[in-house]
């Protein structure tokens, strides 16, 4: 693996793209156990969250750090052993800056993958706690409006209706998710459920 060799370089990245590819290859390759790779995880998402870095960082960086976060504890729960990125004080940062800059930025860029894979992570993270309602309700209401415009409705795949569906079961957010649960209802009835596979 090259996190030996990576992680002295963290502290030098000024660009998001730098800490969240990493990332998500820790997450998709599930090798984060408690030696360096476990160190550069957190390392790269402490980078990410420094003002210089998070500042400049494209809605898909923090996207992809979100569904990577996800995927590594997933990984974490399987083995019972390793890094847990809800250990991480930089989570809470993280989840603020997506709603930060879903709420305050026009034109914010987060696409359909973005938002989707976004509240799949939270559900993954198990982050229900109030220090992260802000992040959950600002992607469920971009959801919500992407998906009420049927030219952005339109970009949704399947996968990520579904993966919107199980965050919203995930996180229980009780009667304040009936609205998104009936866009993406409505959004599968009008194409017949076309695309879907049994996964979905």
């Amino acid at each position: 693996m090259l996190a030996p060799a990576y992680l002295p370089l963290v502290p030098r990245i000024r660009n998001a793209k730098n800490c969240s590819i990493p990332l998500w290859a820790l997450g998709k390759a599930g090798l984060v156990g408690g030696g360096t790779e476990a160190q550069l995880a957190a390392a790269l998402l402490e980078r990410l969250v420094d003002p210089e870095v998070l500042g400049k960082a494209e809605p898909q960086n923090l996207a992809i750090v979100m569904y990577a976060l996800g995927k590594l504890k997933q990984d974490q729960q399987q083995r019972g052993s390793g890094w847990d990125p809800t250990s991480s004080p930089h989570l809470q940062t993280l989840a603020a800056a997506v709603a930060s800059r879903l709420r305050t930025v026009a034109g914010h860029g987060f696409k359909p993958q973005d938002v989707s894979n976004s509240l799949w992570a939270l559900k993954a993270l198990g982050c229900t706690g109030p220090e992260y309602r802000s992040a959950v309700e600002a992607l469920c209401g971009e959801a919500l409006q992407q998906l009420r415009k049927p030219e952005l409705a339109a970009a949704f795949i399947p996968q990520q209706l579904s993966n919107i569906l199980l965050a919203l079961e995930g996180l229980q957010l009780g009667s304040e998710q009936a609205e998104l649960v009936v866009a993406v209802a409505e959004e599968d009835m009008r194409r017949g459920f076309d695309g879907y596979i049994a996964q979905d």
